[in-house]
């Protein structure tokens, strides 16, 4: 991974794209581990509950680290880099990356959506433009979990907090290898709408977890096995999901 790292930093740097990370920034990303139960997410039963309590962007930076099995950690940054919360709303113009040595089989990410729609987007890849899309892997098929949290708290920095979230549906999704959001009809709508309704929660979030099956390999041979997202939501208007990076 080390190797994959310094690759990525070189060439982010000769694009001038490198230093992506949240201003906003307490603990060293570096000295925290990410949320490498995710990957046994597979094991869970619907309607059993993924031990976990996740809390969105507004408080300190390594909170972003509950939303992925792993991220890609530029070596001079204390701030966590390609982090979990590139992928969720209204993070527009950031990206996560997995950190693991290879194309990142196996590897979580999480973002959460508006329950009361039955479709959200997934912007697969690094969508910095066209170029960086195909000289960086994307996921391929991917297996998508939603979970229903238990509770939700506001935090007086605006971040929310999904705790003790339930399995209440899973799919299969093949992605296609081109650039912009790609929309995901979700399967058995009526069920998750059904353990919405039993959560009594005050706003219908639903977490959705994305685990990577396979993946289009990269076109540079230095920078192939690095898979990235960009985004997963629903809550944006229509219009941004028209985006296509130039």
């Amino acid at each position: 991974m080390k190797y994959k790292v310094l690759l990525l930093s070189v060439f982010l740097v000769a694009l001038g794209l490198s230093g992506q990370e949240e201003k906003r920034q307490s603990k060293d990303c570096r000295k925290v581990k990410d949320n490498e139960a995710l990957r046994n997410l597979k094991s869970l039963t619907l309607g059993e509950v993924f031990q976990g309590v996740f809390k969105t962007a507004g408080g300190d930076d390594t909170d972003s680290l509950q939303w992925a099995s792993s991220h890609l950690q530029m070596p001079k940054a204390s701030g966590c880099s390609y982090s979990a919360f590139s992928v969720h709303p209204y993070a527009a113009g950031s990206t996560w990356c997995e950190g693991v040595a290879s194309e990142g089989i196996g590897e979580v990410v999480l973002s959460y959506i508006d329950g009361d729609k039955n479709f959200f987007y997934i912007q697969p890849g690094n969508q910095s433009s066209k170029k960086i899309f195909s000289e960086l892997a994307r996921p391929k098929e991917v297996t998508i979990y939603y979970l229903v949290p238990d509770e939700i708290a506001h935090e007086q920095q605006g971040a929310l907090v999904f705790r003790l979230p339930e399995l209440s549906g899973k799919q299969k999704v093949t992605l296609k290898d081109e650039v912009g959001f790609q929309k995901v009809i979700i399967e058995n709508y009526d069920a998750l709408k059904k353990a919405l309704k039993k959560s009594r929660l005050q706003k219908d979030y639903v977490l959705v977890a994305l685990e990577i099956n396979s993946v289009y390999l990269g076109e540079k041979s230095e920078y192939k096995d690095i898979t990235c997202v960009r985004n997963i939501s629903n809550s944006m208007e229509e219009k941004y999901y028209k985006q296509v990076p130039k």
